[in-house]
């Protein structure tokens, strides 16, 4: 064998195999790592010759030599896998092919390995008489021979397929596919002209460690040059695919050259069974649609057409056909997407019959409207009736409490009045019994004399246990009297021993006591009745009122009137005025926002609390605070406290409009209200606009 193919074959492998590197590295699709495994091949052959050629044994030619066979194979095999590939789209409905044409390789690697057991592919093994690089010899037997044929018929067939697509391809296209077609046909064409001619180049047996990089050159060239790393010769065959409409293409003679996967999907039809068909004849079923691929319109032409899938209406389709131009403008072939419109179709039949309806309904809309616009002035009202039912108990309250002390005090004068009528009928009351009816009468009473009082208590104890010592018989009575007089026991003791009628004095002055004490808790009592009625007067009196200069205190404890009772029992009120001037604002609708404000601060707080409100001036608006000590306000519904119909209260216990209906009135006045809460700390600040007397 001679040396000198040593540095062809070296640099041949060489050039391959970084081609195939580099191939992989770049890669970004199937077919591309096709392509690479075909420079890996022809690497693989070029070191098996190498390794063959310095190798002096006959067993280690013969392996080296069997490398090189199955390279070759597998270098045929890949080529036409190659092409399938690029024909079809980087696709893999070339699974079935490929797993078929695989056979004869895997067979003839198989055999050419196992070769010493049967001879089908070399007799007369031998090596040559050469003391410096013995060459193998043998005979080829007819099996070599079909061998070789099956890999020139698989690189011929490639080259055929990639040359077949560029002559259907158009563009940069065109061009990569008459780079990877003369790249696969070069080394055929040399091969079969040196096997014909009996040509060498140069001292070489043959002529593939030249033409093989070569043409791996022009191949690479045709894939990289022009960033095709897919080898795909439509490159939105991919992107057809996942579509959701169905894409049908055909060429300028009608034959159908490419079928959707959704296509099949829509027509129930295989790709398989249409691809190569006539369009008009293979979709006849479809009418119009094969009858608009065959003339290929220049505008975009559009159907809707029925096909039978086995329900009662059928599946409906939308249709549109064109024709495809190459640059220039020439027809080249013809374009159809089909989309399955069965459900719009439905809907819009089912629109039809909503749109019946709604014109059968639409003479309602304007009394609708007019009934909605009332219904919002009733939510408004509503809300305010909402908050006045959640103060009947509390007004009822302060009413039952002063109507029940004034029925308890008619009781007791009425009760008086007997005795006092009786003892002013007998004469005996004079001398010093009238002494002693002067000092158990007391000159003064408390000023809430309903009120309870510790102090007088324990003076009365105090007192009834004194006359009772000294043995003073109406000790309790005259305890209760002396309680409230400012006679001293000492003198009441000296003033009751020495009255002859000592125990009905006692009684007298009693009953004295009890009329002048019953009239002042009936006049106490109305008081504080008719306070609480002029508050809830006030508050819902007709609404409507014209915007004016009001005292702000004063709007704020009118409010607070309704709740005396809770802040008597329950909670602690803390005022601090220091802005006591007026708004421009109305007052009706500015106390319903201070009712709906207290009225939440007091049922956060629950059974027990202390509420601050306090007002002052900034920047020429009022600012009024009211702080509650109540568990706070969650931060992930802050921000819809606001909002109409937002409640977190129970059912029956608030409607969700109380503080939008407060931020409508407050924005209305031109101010703001704003929220700050914390765990133990709840506050809502109303900013109002100030206008100020001349």
């Amino acid at each position: 064998m001679n040396p000198a193919y040593f540095p062809a074959y070296l640099l041949s492998a060489s050039a391959s195999l970084a081609l195939g590197l580099y191939a992989l590295l770049r890669a970004n699709g199937r077919t591309a790592r096709d392509w690479a495994s075909i420079p890996l091949c022809q690497a693989s052959w070029g070191i098996g010759f190498l390794f063959e050629l310095f190798d002096r044994t006959i067993e280690g030619k013969i392996f080296w030599d069997d490398v090189e066979m199955a390279s070759m194979v597998l270098l045929a095999y890949f080529t036409l896998l190659f092409a399938l590939r690029y024909r079809d789209g980087g696709h893999s409905r070339t699974g079935a092919a490929s797993a078929f044409l695989a056979l004869p390789p895997i067979a003839i690697v198989f055999l050419q390995f196992t070769d010493r057991l049967h001879g089908l592919f070399r007799s007369t093994v031998s090596l040559s008489a050469s003391s410096g690089f013995p060459e193998l010899l043998y005979v080829y037997n007819p099996a070599s021979y079909a061998a070789f044929s099956i890999m020139v018929a698989y690189i011929m067939l490639a080259v055929l397929l990639v040359a077949r697509s560029a002559l259907v391809s158009t563009g940069r296209y065109r061009t990569q596919a008459i780079y990877i077609a003369a790249g696969f046909s070069l080394p055929l064409c040399v091969l079969l002209i040196t096997t014909v001619s009996g040509i060498r180049f140069g001292p070489y047996r043959d002529s593939s460690p030249l033409v093989f990089p070569i043409g791996n050159i022009l191949v690479a060239f045709g894939l990289f040059r022009y960033r095709l790393l897919n080898a795909v010769p439509v490159a939105h065959a991919s992107i057809v695919e996942n579509l959701r409409d169905g894409v049908l293409v055909v060429d300028r003679r009608g034959t159908i050259v490419e079928f959707s996967v959704r296509l099949e999907q829509l027509l129930s039809v295989k790709s398989s069974s249409m691809i190569g068909l006539n369009a008009a004849r293979a979709l006849a079923f479809l009418g119009p649609v094969a009858s608009a691929l065959g003339s290929m319109p220049e505008r975009p032409v559009r159907f809707t057409v029925s096909v039978a899938d086995g329900t009662t209406d059928g599946k409906m389709l939308e249709v549109e056909s064109s024709s495809l131009l190459d640059r220039g403008g020439r027809p080249i072939g013809g374009l159809a997407t089909f989309r399955d419109a069965t459900k719009r179709t439905m809907r819009e039949r089912e629109l039809a019959i909503y749109r019946s309806r709604l014109e059968q309904s639409n003479q309602f809309l304007s009394s609708a409207l007019g009934e909605l616009k009332a219904a919002q002035n009733s939510l408004i009202a509503a809300e305010k009736m909402a908050s006045l039912g959640q103060l009947v108990a509390t007004i009822a309250h302060e009413l039952n409490t002063p109507l029940g002390a004034v029925k308890s005090s008619a009781a007791s004068v009425e009760d008086a009045l007997a005795i006092l009528l009786d003892e002013m009928r007998s004469p005996s009351l004079a001398g010093a019994d009238r002494r002693l009816v002067d000092l158990c009468l007391p000159s003064t009473f408390p000023a809430d004399i309903t009120a309870e009082n510790a102090g007088r208590r324990k003076a009365e104890r105090s007192i009834r246990a004194r006359l009772a010592a000294e043995g003073i018989g109406e000790a309790s009575i005259a305890a209760d009297l002396l309680a409230d007089s400012p006679a001293s026991v000492e003198d009441f003791i000296a003033a009751y021993r020495a009255a002859p009628s000592a125990s009905r004095a006692v009684s007298f002055a009693s009953a004295a006591a009890s009329v002048r004490r019953g009239i002042m808790i009936v006049d106490l009592a109305a008081s504080k009745a008719s306070a609480t009625v002029s508050a809830l007067r006030r508050y819902v009196r007709s609404a409507g009122g014209e915007p004016r200069d009001i005292p702000l205190v004063e709007t704020l404890e009118t409010v607070l009137r309704l709740f005396a009772a809770p802040f008597k029992t329950q909670f602690t009120l803390v005022r601090r005025y220091e802005y006591d001037g007026t708004v421009h604002a109305d007052e009706e609708r500015l106390q319903h926002v201070w009712l709906n404000l207290i009225q939440n601060a007091l049922q956060a707080m629950g059974s027990a609390g202390e509420l601050r409100i306090s007002t002052r001036l900034h920047e020429g608006h009022a600012l009024v605070s009211i702080v509650d000590n109540g568990p706070g306000i969650p931060a992930d519904i802050r921000e819809r406290v606001f909002d109409p119909f937002f409640t977190t209260k129970k059912a029956g216990e608030g409607t969700g409009l109380g503080l939008d209906i407060a931020r409508r009135i407050v924005e209305d006045h031109g101010g703001t209200i704003a929220l700050e809460s914390e765990v133990g700390r709840t506050e809502f600040t109303v900013t109002l606009p100030v206008r100020r007397n001349e």
